[in-house]
């Protein structure tokens, strides 16, 4: 499987995805102009694992922006680096597969779909660095990025509090993001102010076209990556730059920073 169309469609490990099986329709453009509203709350993640080497990565620093009333948000975001390959490589499949163990990447969608019944979603991608060995921050080097490895920005879409309540692909009852609901994605890298990469953009699929009889997503995987392959990739101060918006509630969402250094 090539990494460009599930990186480009955000290879929604979140709930399973969204994407397409050509980087043409992977790459469409969603534009969002609802309003910002002035209450952004800046969220330092957790303390970063110890590393492995003596380079310091830091700490994943997120500031999430809550637009309008949705009945769910992105937890666990971590940035890190691990093997991508190329477009002509398994590299990123590969990653996924070991980062998301419960789940299965779908070639047919290009997603990554529900496989074992499961909960604890809010942790997934701690406890998939774990797992792994990888270290998340927000200070990497060069070569952290440069093929055939690649930087990772890892999290869970996972329905709040408020959320309805009814069947996925975890179980009879639980709380979900309905078949209603869909979720646009509009992200870009930027270097500084510049956008050097606009086209991480993508909708998310309703869960009834993974799993049939269902009622929603319990949780949908989120992964971007990127590497040299699709940008020069030169030291520099960079941030993912992503909005979130329901497709018909586009009021409804929640704009996210992540920002990082190359040296």
């Amino acid at each position: 499987m090539s990494s460009r169309p599930i990186v480009r469609a955000l290879a929604l490990a979140l709930l399973a995805a969204c994407g397409s099986s050509t980087p043409e329709a992977a790459d469409a453009r969603v534009g969002f102009d609802a309003p910002q509203p002035p209450d952004a709350a800046p969220v330092i993640d957790a303390a970063p694992m110890i590393d492995a080497v003596p380079f310091d990565n830091g700490a994943t620093v997120v500031t999430a922006t809550k637009v309008g009333d949705p009945a769910w948000e992105v937890a666990d975001l971590r940035l890190y680096s691990a093997p991508m390959g190329t477009t002509q490589t398994n590299d990123f499949s590969n990653t996924l597969a070991l980062m998301w163990p419960l789940h299965a990447i779908d070639t047919a969608n290009n997603i990554i779909v529900p496989k074992t019944a499961h909960s604890g979603y809010a942790t997934e991608v701690s406890e998939g660095l774990v797992g792994q060995a990888l270290d998340p921050g927000n200070r990497f080097r060069v070569d952290e990025w440069t093929i055939p490895a690649g930087l990772y920005l890892s999290g869970v879409v996972v329905p709040t509090a408020s959320a309805p309540v009814g069947k996925s692909a975890d179980g009879a009852s639980g709380p979900i993001i309905p078949n209603a609901v869909t979720l646009d994605y509009d992200g870009d890298l930027l270097l500084g102010t510049t956008v050097v990469d606009p086209d991480f953009d993508a909708t998310s699929p309703v869960a009834t076209s993974v799993t049939t009889g269902v009622d929603g997503w319990s949780h949908l995987p989120l992964n971007f990556a990127e590497n040299t392959e699709f940008i020069a990739g030169t030291a520099g101060s960079y941030t993912f730059r992503i909005k979130i918006r329901e497709t018909a509630m586009p009021a409804n969402g929640w704009d996210i920073e992540v920002p990082f250094t190359v040296e």
